[in-house]
């Protein structure tokens, strides 16, 4: 949902998430919540302003990037030029070495979470799958993420 953020003055995006008992979905909505502390010092990551809730939802004030998903520009315009792809790479990698050097492992990156804001610089969003206190040779259990985007190691159990 696209809202208007008055002490920053700007557009921003709102995350709502259901509060499910049934689906145990409490755990993703503080890890989401936790990671987007972090992010601030990083700006190839979506940044959270706020986050509040109701009796049945959870709200994250979100940055809002004016772009499109990767998957949006993908599909639109078929394959990219080599120099934007690298582009992105770059940002991408200097993001996931910044959630790394937190401690925070991604675990769901694909192009529909890698957002392009209007100045085509990326933003990685949706962190509700994500490990945390992942330091040194630290392993997560358990396959997470997309099939068809997960690491090899992921799915090969290397």
């Amino acid at each position: 949902m696209l809202a208007s953020f008055t002490p920053k003055k700007k557009l921003v995006a709102v995350k709502i998430m259901q509060k499910n008992p049934d689906k145990n979905n409490f755990n993703i909505m503080m890890k989401e919540a936790r990671v987007l502390t972090v992010t601030r010092g990083c700006p190839f990551l979506c940044h959270s302003y706020a986050a509040f809730q109701s009796e049945l939802e959870a709200f994250f004030v979100l940055e809002y990037a004016s772009g499109k998903s990767l998957m949006q520009m993908i599909l639109r315009k078929g394959n990219l030029p080599m120099a934007r792809i690298m582009f992105y790479t770059a940002e991408m990698v200097v993001a996931l070495q910044f959630l790394h050097s937190k401690g925070i492992i991604h675990r769901d990156l694909k192009p529909d979470n890698v957002l392009v804001d209007r100045d085509g610089h990326i933003k990685i969003c949706d962190f509700g799958l994500a490990a945390e206190n992942i330091f040194d040779q630290t392993r997560t259990n358990g396959v997470t993420g997309t099939p068809g985007y997960r690491a090899p190691e992921v799915t090969t159990n290397i």
